[in-house]
């Protein structure tokens, strides 16, 4: 999508917090799955020029909304990845948040102008394998369809 591809540019020259191998294996592991036909990607910006990196969408429903920051330990840095996932998520309708870090793991409540929200943290390396194992038994469900109904290879 044209979203994805402007997305992808700037990602190459990505804030000081984002380490540019991070955020592009990010985008190149979601242009995959948006290519198998698995996902729409987007990304979310406001009239502010706040950002989320990655919107997540399957059909009609926005499923997932992803920041990637390779280094959460500055607070402010933090409080604002954090905050502009809260303002999507409003607009968006959507809860499922994640940042992709270089080594924070867990999930933390967050909060801004009254609207709560859990933010889940994840290491690349992480995130990488849960989207692959996803991969797999999709496939896997697709070649147990095709022996229920006589297909082999």
């Amino acid at each position: 999508s044209l979203f994805f591809s402007a997305r992808l540019r700037r990602n190459l020259y990505p804030k000081s917090t984002t380490d540019p191998a991070d955020a592009t294996i990010a985008a190149i592991e979601l242009k995959k799955l948006e290519m198998d036909g698995l996902a729409n990607i987007y990304y979310w910006k406001n009239q502010q020029q706040e950002e989320v990196d990655f919107i997540f969408k399957q059909g009609t429903k926005i499923k997932q909304l992803i920041q990637v920051c390779y280094d959460c330990s500055n607070i402010k840095t933090k409080e604002r990845e954090t905050r502009f996932l809260i303002k999507a998520s409003k607009e968006l309708k959507c809860n499922n948040l994640i940042i992709i870090t270089n080594d924070k793991e867990g999930e933390a409540r967050a909060e801004w102008f009254g609207i709560k929200r859990k933010v889940n943290y994840i290491p690349l390396w992480k995130w990488l394998l849960d989207k692959n194992q996803v991969k797999l038994q999709k496939l896997e469900k697709a070649v147990k369809e095709d022996i229920k109904w006589g297909f082999k290879e």
